[in-house]
C-alpha cells in the first residue's frame, strides 16, 4: 500500500470512526439512517435511478408509469442501503449479522479443496458480494482472494483493504502488472479467487454470451483459469431475508478437472447462473448498473425511495 498525503490520511480516519459508530448504533437509529440516505438519494443518485429505469424498461418490460415499476425501484434502492449498512456492521460485530445455511457450503468447499486443484468461486452484484467474502474466507481451509479495483483515493482503498483483511481476506487489486501471474499462482497452490462478475470488462474484451435475452459480454477471467487450470468452479452469493439475516446460496458449477476448454461456454454457465439467481431475487440484483447500452434516450425523473 503506498503512502497517504495528510488528506489521505484524515479520509481513512473519518471512514474508521464512522465505521466505529456505526457499530454500536441501536437498530431503531439504523432503520432511521438507512430512510435518511434513502431520501437524500433521490437528489445526488440521479444518474443511478436513470440506469435503474432504463434497465426495468427495456429488460423487465415494465413501462415506467406502472405501480410495480415504481414499487420496484423502491425496493432495489432499500435493499442496497440496508445491506450495504448491515454488511458494514458485520465488520465490527460479526455476531450481530446471523447468516443461514454455512454449513453447505463448507461442504462444497472441502469437496473442491480435497482435489487440489484450486477454485473458482463466481458471484454477482445481488444481495451482500461483501458478505459472499466473509462466508468464503471462514470455510475455506486454503487462501482466499478477491479482486478490487483501487479508489481514486488512497484513504478510501486502505480503508476496504483493511476491511477485508479483517474478514481474513486478502486482496488482488487488479490495477497490478502482475496480475494474472498472481492468480494463476494462487490457484496451482490451492487457493480460490473470488470474482464479482457481472460487471462489463473494462479495457480487454471478452466472451459475448446471453444474459437476459440479450448478446452480453462478460469477463474471461474466471472461465479462462477454470479452463487453463482444471480448477472448480462454485457460484456463491449471499441474499438478505430480512434485518440482519441472510442466507447463503451455493452449488458447485464445475467440480475440478472438469476437461472443458470453451471459455465462451464456461462463462456461459457462470452467466446463466446468476441470471437464475436474479429471477429469483430481482429486487437483490444493482439494477442502477449501466450494464447494456439502449442507445440515446431520456428517461422521466420522478420520486425515488
Amino acid at each position: 500500500m503506498q503512502q497517504l498525503s495528510l488528506i489521505d490520511k484524515i479520509i481513512y480516519q473519518v471512514l474508521r470512526g464512522f465505521l466505529a459508530v456505526l457499530g454500536i448504533l441501536p437498530n431503531f437509529m439504523i432503520s432511521c439512517l438507512a430512510e435518511t440516505i434513502l431520501f437524500l438519494g433521490q437528489f445526488v443518485a440521479k444518474k443511478e435511478i436513470s440506469n435503474l429505469r432504463i434497465n426495468i424498461k427495456e429488460i423487465l418490460k415494465l413501462p415506467q408509469e406502472s405501480h410495480f415499476a415504481k414499487m420496484f425501484e423502491k425496493q432495489v434502492f432499500r435493499h442496497q442501503v440496508y445491506a450495504m449498512i448491515e454488511s458494514m456492521i458485520a465488520t465490527q460485530n460479526p455476531g450481530r449479522l446471523k447468516i443461514h445455511n454455512e454449513t453447505n457450503l463448507k461442504q462444497q468447499l472441502d469437496a473442491n479443496a480435497a482435489h487440489n486443484r484450486g477454485q473458482i468461486i463466481c458471484t454477482a452484484h445481488i444481495g451482500s458480494w461483501e458478505q459472499v467474502a466473509a462466508v468464503v474466507a471462514r470455510n475455506l481451509a486454503t487462501p482466499f482472494y478477491v479482486l478490487a479495483k483501487p479508489s481514486g483515493n488512497k484513504g478510501v482503498t486502505k480503508f476496504l483493504n483493511d476491511i477485508r483483511m479483517d474478514m481474513n481476506v486478502k486482496v488482488l487489486w487488479t490495477d497490478r502488472s502482475s496480475i494474472f501471474k498472481d492468480m494463476f499462482k494462487n490457484i496451482k497452490s490451492n487457493g480460490a479467487i473470488g470474482f464479482v462478475m457481472d460487471q462489463k470488462p473494462e479495457n480487454r474484451k471478452g466472451p459475448v454470451v446471453t444474459f437476459f435475452d440479450r448478446e452480453t459480454e462478460f469477463v474471461a477471467g474466471p472461465a479462462s483459469i477454470a479452463v487453463k487450470t482444471g480448477c472448480a468452479v462454485i457460484a456463491v452469493n449471499v441474499l438478505r431475508i430480512s434485518a440482519f439475516q441472510y442466507r447463503v446460496v451455493s452449488h458447485t458449477l464445475h467440480e475440478a478437472e472438469h476437461g472443458i476448454q470453451d471459455v465462451d461456454y464456461m462463462t456461459q454457465t457462470m452467466a446463466s447462473s446468476i441470471e437464475a439467481l436474479i429471477k429469483q431475487y430481482p429486487e437483490q440484483w444493482c439494477w442502477n448498473y449501466k450494464r447494456w447500452k439502449f442507445g440515446n434516450y431520456s428517461v422521466q425523473s420522478g420520486e425515488c425511495p
